[in-house]
């Protein structure tokens, strides 16, 4: 009887912390960005779920990726915004995401998106036209 309990609890144990993991998945998305453009260009993640965008500069010059608008949660992590020398003068309305990165480097920045549609995604930088398209579904396709 105690080993049908023990192995019951267990069970019961196991089940709760794969639930548990499941509840604190962060969905990772890597964009790769050189004088060449996006790779990939576009990207999926899903609505209400926790999403690590990370922008990885394969390229020779400083890059960023922004969002004009876009209903997001931001949970912050490092600094984003770091690096900033190009940034285009023409740039009156601020971003709702934003990621810059340094030639070699990566950034990236936690959030949360609320709605369901598809964002345009540019380098901001004075003379560069790199594009992409991020998308935010409801459920994995």
């Amino acid at each position: 009887m105690k080993k049908v309990f023990h192995f019951g609890l267990l069970g019961v144990l196991v089940l709760l912390l794969l639930g548990c993991a499941g509840a604190t998945e962060v969905n990772e998305v890597v964009v790769e960005v050189s004088e060449q453009g996006y790779l990939p260009a576009k990207v999926t993640v899903l609505v209400g779920k926790d999403a690590q965008l990370t922008l990885r500069n394969t390229g020779t010059e400083e890059h960023d990726l922004g969002i004009l608008e876009i209903p997001v949660v931001s949970r912050g992590k490092g600094d984003p915004m770091a690096g900033m020398a190009g940034m285009s003068s023409e740039m009156a309305t601020p971003l709702q995401l934003h990621i810059v990165a340094a030639p070699g480097a990566a950034n990236s920045v936690d959030v949360t998106p609320t709605k369901v549609g598809k964002y345009e995604f540019r380098c901001q930088i004075a003379g560069h036209s790199e594009i992409g398209t991020l998308i935010v579904a409801r459920s994995a396709e």
